[in-house]
């Protein structure tokens, strides 16, 4: 398990922006979050990338029609994209994290509102972001985004008990199927985020221990 652990918290390291060590502040606290926010670049890529490859499977071979999903995917795409290059280009943690957990916040938001609003199936991920926003941000912004996700989640509930409503993009018979999917990708973040941090905190915990033999 030790191994397992070190294993996982190696191949983060190998992800890390090359000057990131040059930068002032705590350099500890900098490379466990930018090792959480490493992970996170690396699963929501791979969960932005299969659910394309999937939504457009099912569009082509199909009778149904999920042109609204590929268009949000692909833009979520370019802005995770061009959040990672920021992060490797200028190697600033904290900045990175921050844009990380707004955009995320502001996406959920957006396509919530779009797909159904308080009853949207994408309503879920709103429980992800206060979670990555502690660990890649810190307590302050933690509790930021967690007050604007309560306050989001109250106007979406007020709006629908008035019946308003915007334009909606996601047709009715797709619903179960987006449904299954936000759920995987609810519980693949939060398990990346965990995870991540569990190995990290074990591999920081051992490192103190051989610290204190010698």
């Amino acid at each position: 398990m030790r191994y397992q652990y070190h294993t996982i918290t190696r191949f983060l390291d190998r992800w890390l922006p090359t000057d990131m060590e040059q930068r002032r502040g705590n350099k500890i606290e900098n490379r466990i979050r930018a090792r959480v926010l490493v992970g996170l670049f690396l699963s929501s890529g791979l969960i932005v990338g299969g659910c394309l490859l999937f939504f457009l499977l099912l569009h082509f071979f199909t009778d149904r029609s999920f042109s609204a999903a590929l268009i949000i995917l692909s833009a979520v795409a370019v802005v995770l994209a061009l959040q990672t290059f920021m992060f490797y280009r200028a190697g600033n943690v904290s900045a990175s994290a921050i844009i990380f957990s707004m955009t995320f916040f502001a996406i959920t938001l957006g396509v919530t509102i779009i797909t159904g609003g308080w009853s949207s199936p994408t309503r879920l991920l709103f429980f992800c972001t206060p979670m990555i926003s502690f660990l890649v941000d810190g307590r302050r912004e933690g509790f930021y985004i967690t007050g604007l996700v309560l306050v989001a989640g109250l106007i979406m509930f007020i709006a629908q008990k008035f019946g308003w409503q915007v334009f909606q993009v996601m047709e009715g018979r797709n619903r179960n199927i987006v449904e299954v999917i936000i759920w995987i990708i609810s519980l693949n973040i939060m398990v990346t985020c965990l995870a991540v941090y569990d190995a990290i905190l074990q591999d920081f915990s051992q490192q103190i221990n051989r610290a204190n033999r010698h």
